[in-house]
């Protein structure tokens, strides 16, 4: 893959999002050695892919830590494995700031600020020009102060700046043939837990051994929300709940150490964490 066949890509689609494309990849060729803000979800892939085709030397960071279901942090790997993206994976200690543990409402604030820090260290010691990240325009419309901390750090949002919204990049990465353009979006698991509840390895471990039987029983789109010694479960608009299979995994789920189970009705939707509590 290579600019002309970007190019090709942006012409088949409509005239203003082809623009948008296009705008996109001369901001992208234009960058000496960049940084990729990897976790293997629809954005930072394709960012990456299309980064990684137009500067071979681009580098993509992830930081590995608890918050990151292993599933997740196991795809992002082999997705850049089979891409043949330069990817480097760094641990990192999560649990060392006691502002991310409270989990006040600016939560996602102070863990971007640990976490990009770290990749801003890791850009230094390769050598790399920029740091960027798969933010897209419909992220200006949910409540994320995390943004407050990357603009800090001076982090480059290739997609905002093209007005790119998800739609385009789902579009483009279903183009491209990339398998991620129809993966559900996926949050850190510590946005399964209310602001004012203090984010520990249990609770984070109960919220993905559930999410992953849920998973295991073909739903995609989901998120276990820990509320105390309730375990409240959101399916994406798009599933249909089996509630025979539902009510089967609910010992298994009790057996993680939540004492009810229960369906949300509503579902999930994007930002829902933000309307469990304030801190």
């Amino acid at each position: 893959m290579d600019e002309t066949d970007l190019l090709s890509i942006a012409d088949k689609m409509s005239q203003d999002s082809g623009e948008r494309f296009r705008t996109l990849i001369r901001a992208l060729k234009e960058m000496e050695r960049p940084l990729v803000a990897f976790s293997g979800g629809v954005d930072s892939s394709l960012l990456a892919f299309i980064a990684s085709s137009l500067v071979p030397d681009t580098q993509l960071g992830l930081i590995d830590s608890p918050f990151i279901p292993r599933k997740e942090l196991e795809f992002a790997m082999s997705f850049a494995r089979d891409h043949k993206l330069q990817l480097e994976v760094v641990k990192h200690d999560i649990f060392a700031d006691p502002a991310i543990l409270r989990n006040g409402s600016k939560r996602c604030y102070h863990c971007k600020l640990e976490l990009f820090g770290a990749l801003k260290e890791l850009m230094t010691s390769r050598g790399c020009s920029h740091l960027l990240d798969g933010s897209n325009i419909d992220d200006l419309s949910d409540y994320r102060p995390g943004a407050k901390a990357t603009g800090e750090l001076g982090v480059i949002s290739p997609f905002q700046d093209a007005g790119l919204t998800k739609e385009h990049i789902r579009e483009i990465s279903r183009m491209l043939g990339l398998s991620t353009w129809d993966k559900p979006a996926m949050a850190c698991l510590a946005s399964r837990i209310p602001w004012g509840s203090e984010i520990t390895m249990q609770k984070l471990t109960m919220i993905e051994k559930a999410e992953d039987l849920l998973k295991s029983q073909g739903y995609r789109e989901v998120r276990v929300r820990h509320q105390g010694e309730l375990a409240r479960i959101e399916l994406g608009p798009d599933e249909t709940p089996n509630l025979a299979e539902l009510r089967d995994i609910v010992p298994p789920i009790k057996a993680l150490g939540f004492l009810h189970v229960a369906l949300d009705l509503e579902g999930y939707k994007m930002g829902g964490a933000n309307d469990l509590g304030k801190a």
